[in-house]
């Protein structure tokens, strides 16, 4: 029986692409959007101007990798 837990890949998209070639082993597909999210929340922290570029994009991808889902950030400047 099979107890490793899946792995998850968490690609950042801003200016450039930051591909994630270690993954994190998670439960599920639910703990993987919350790592996702929180993720995208580190990377806001400690890097807010990211967001100068328009855009801050996480794609989370399995171990074949297939995009499972995708968090995207977008700052409008309304003015």
């Amino acid at each position: 029986m099979d107890t490793s837990m899946p792995r998850y890949f968490f690609d950042l998209h801003d200016n450039f692409t930051e591909t994630d070639d270690l993954g994190t082993e998670l439960l599920d597909d639910p703990a993987a959007r919350i790592a996702a999210v929180q993720f995208a929340g580190e990377v806001l922290k400690n890097e807010p101007e990211i967001l100068e570029v328009g855009t801050l994009q996480i794609d989370a991808r399995d171990t074949e990798g297939n995009i499972l889902f995708t968090v995207d950030i977008r700052l409008k400047d309304r003015r």
